[in-house]
């Protein structure tokens, strides 16, 4: 808010700049700050109840650069480390512990990134966004959504494009809640994945590979720990697709 005190003021000595948007919608902020940031190579997000590690920009930054990469990556995310309101460890016995390892455990046992990410959301909030400015002006953030950080890892992932470190570089403070199973919530993801697949439409179109990891994704999705509608979405897909003349089914 205009009253905000500038975090210049906290850092002395960082160069700082405070830009204001009336979007009520997070990722459309987002989206905007890409573009407001002409000067800048990489985007990093964080808010309220975040908190980086020292070293985690200068590894997003190797891992992003990396060159002994086939494909350098345009969006990396990180491990967590989870903490109460007031920025403190989270009780040993808290159940979002066991939520987290079951959403990065297909990930450590060898899953590929595009069948993790269609087993849950590791991601968790888009304070884990560290990304390539130009990656984030031609995939812009899917806005309308509360799960807009995991949809933009899940076309990142698919696209071969996504790094993820497992180092708990990034700490958050996390409801852990479920993701509600209303008609509300259930239509807004089913919009999500419909846009997604859009995005993703002309590189489904060239690459095998993305083809490929798509695949991988939904097959996993099947059985996702944070409340996507795999089920729903493919009987949406084939009501779409059913609507079309006979013959153009089969190329839909």
């Amino acid at each position: 808010t205009p009253e905000s005190q500038i975090p210049e003021n906290e850092i002395p000595g960082v160069p700082v700049q405070v830009a204001q948007t009336d979007s009520p919608d997070l990722a459309d902020a987002i989206n905007r700050a890409v573009d407001f940031l002409g000067h800048s190579k990489y985007i990093a997000v964080l808010g309220a109840g975040g908190a980086y590690a020292p070293q985690r920009l200068e590894r997003c930054l190797a891992a992003i650069e990396d060159p002994s990469r086939f494909r350098q990556p345009g969006l990396v995310a990180t491990g967590l480390h989870l903490v109460d309101s007031q920025g403190l460890p989270l009780d040993p016995a808290d159940e979002r512990h066991a939520q987290l390892a079951r959403l990065w455990a297909p990930g450590r046992e060898g899953v590929g990134v595009p069948e993790w990410l269609g087993a849950g959301d590791f991601v968790i909030a888009a304070a884990n966004i560290f990304a390539r400015r130009s990656y984030l002006q031609s995939n812009p953030l899917i806005t309308g959504i509360a799960s807009f950080a995991y949809h933009a890892a899940i076309q990142a992932g698919v696209q071969g494009l996504l790094e993820v470190i497992d180092e708990p570089l990034l700490e958050l403070h996390w409801s852990g809640r479920e993701t509600s199973h209303s008609a509300l919530a259930t239509a807004s993801l089913l919009r999500a994945q419909i846009r997604l697949l859009g995005a993703l439409r002309e590189k489904l179109g060239t690459s095998p590979e993305t083809r490929r990891n798509f695949a991988d994704f939904h097959r996993a999705a099947w059985n996702n720990l944070s409340g996507l509608r795999e089920d729903l979405f493919s009987q949406a897909a084939l009501q779409l697709a059913s609507q079309a003349p006979h013959e153009e089914m089969v190329r839909l």
